[in-house]
């Protein structure tokens, strides 16, 4: 209960971590449904952890922000990248859609956090096949 968690799909994650949820598409939170996810409010509530599901690679550019949610998670990923965020995990079937998982580096219990996301036996959306980590690529 002592940590907060920022995603884009508010539903399971903070449900099942009793953590302090930021929901990004604001269906939970009134200023963002009004006004946009913004860094502003990132700051305000200062996350440990940062989930969202992004639809981008190096190859296919950077997040559209053509739409709402598109918004949300340029934001959530502006944000993690600017903070020095470790990025813990890209999970995903394909490398073109996976839920990217990113750990606040101050947070006392980052190595521990880091370690307990990359352990995960990841799949999407009911998908019979597990998730791949793209990002352990980059990790060597």
């Amino acid at each position: 209960p002592d940590h907060t968690i920022a995603v884009t799909n508010a539903g399971h994650l903070p449900y099942v971590s009793r953590w302090r949820a930021v929901d990004g598409w604001g269906l939970n939170d009134q200023e963002i449904a009004h006004d946009g996810l913004s860094a502003k409010i990132l700051d305000r509530y200062r996350p440990d952890v940062i989930q969202f599901d992004g639809s981008y690679t190096p190859m296919t550019g950077p997040i559209s922000e053509a739409t709402p949610w598109g918004k949300a998670t340029a934001v959530m990923k502006e944000y993690a990248e600017s903070h020095g965020y470790t990025l813990a995990a890209a999970f995903g079937v394909t490398p073109y859609k996976a839920h990217y998982y990113f750990v606040r580096p101050d947070c006392p219990e980052h190595d521990e956090l880091v370690r307990r996301i990359r352990a995960v036996d990841y799949y999407i959306g009911g998908a019979p096949v597990r998730c791949f980590d793209f990002s352990a690529r980059d990790r060597g």
